[in-house]
């Protein structure tokens, strides 16, 4: 089943796990989107969040500025969000989620244990 993060209309505890397949960054509000996941996994269920952080530079640090002063401000053109590998774990924190399991998923590279500068993750709570 599909929905929009931020109004899911299921009964709490209805789903073993809830994905985010590189979504978390078009949300309105990312927050509220993982607020009502929480409300709708079943106590041993789990969230599978798939990312690609970004890095700490002068394009990220200007947008989380931005952010905290409250001028509304897209960080892309497809994106609305940017999130460092943190700053979605303290997000995650802040919703009530504990990360279990952080996977590798560099498709760049050919082998995964040797890969230097990952370019995505799959991060799985509870």
């Amino acid at each position: 089943m599909q929905a929009v993060g931020e109004y899911l209309p299921f009964r709490a505890h209805t789903f073993d796990g809830v994905l985010y397949a590189s979504t978390i960054y078009h949300q309105v509000d990312p927050r509220r989107s993982l607020e009502r996941a929480r409300r709708v996994i079943k106590p041993r269920g789990k969230l599978y969040l798939w990312y690609e952080p970004e890095r700490i530079d002068r394009r990220y640090i200007t947008w989380r500025v931005r952010q905290t002063l409250g001028w509304p401000c897209r960080y892309s053109k497809s994106d609305r969000w940017a999130f460092t590998r943190n700053s979605l774990r303290s997000l995650l924190k802040q919703t009530g989620f504990e990360v279990e399991e952080e996977a590798l998923l560099c498709v760049k590279c050919p082998d995964y244990p040797t890969c230097r500068r990952p370019a995505a993750f799959l991060v799985i709570a509870r």
